[in-house]
């Protein structure tokens, strides 16, 4: 292209165009997939934050429910033998819970049965998470080396597909110590 047969005017609209044509080159090609990345990192950092900030409130429950536990600790030492099993049995199956990330709704202890070499502990939990922590706690509780057992369960879907609530009637066989 001849530059030279073009007049003053002619030769700044084409550089202004230029210019205005690299400039929206620059803006779509580097500065909004940059601006775009930027949101999607700020609000990722709010949703870590949010789920930072649960996760402290947890921690400080669990903080709370392990004081309490030593507090009452000494009278359970000179309690009857099955208080004491069953606050051992709702302590571990409390642990389990835990450790396979589901939240506990409510936890009810049901009357015991007595037979004369055993006691036979119940525990009713209504549990919350995710289908595939359940899977992994069923997997558990079958692969401990514990007279406990899953005696019922119902299960409900909950908003969304992987989430779902679950009622557990777990039992535990315990031997007493009277003959």
């Amino acid at each position: 292209m001849n530059l030279n047969g073009l007049n003053q005017r002619e030769k700044i609209l084409g550089i202004a165009t230029a210019i205005f044509i690299v400039a929206i080159l620059l803006f779509t090609g580097i500065l909004e997939p940059q601006v775009k990345r930027h949101r999607n990192l700020q609000k990722e950092l709010n949703d870590l934050q949010v789920r930072y900030t649960k996760m402290q409130a947890d921690v400080k429950m669990r903080d709370r429910i392990n004081h309490a536990y030593d507090q009452v600790q000494h009278l359970l030492e000179n309690a009857e033998t099955e208080q004491q099993q069953t606050s051992i049995f709702t302590r571990e199956l409390s642990d389990i819970y835990s450790s396979q990330n589901l939240k506990v709704k409510s936890v009810k202890i049901l009357p015991s049965l007595k037979e004369k070499h055993y006691i036979k502990l119940t525990v009713k939990a209504d549990l919350r998470g995710n289908v595939q922590f359940f899977i992994k706690l069923i997997e558990h509780l079958e692969q401990l080396n514990k007279p406990i057992q899953i005696e019922s369960f119902e299960l409900r879907a909950m908003e969304s597909t992987d989430i779902v609530q679950i009622s557990l009637l777990i039992t535990k066989i315990v031997k007493t110590t009277k003959v």
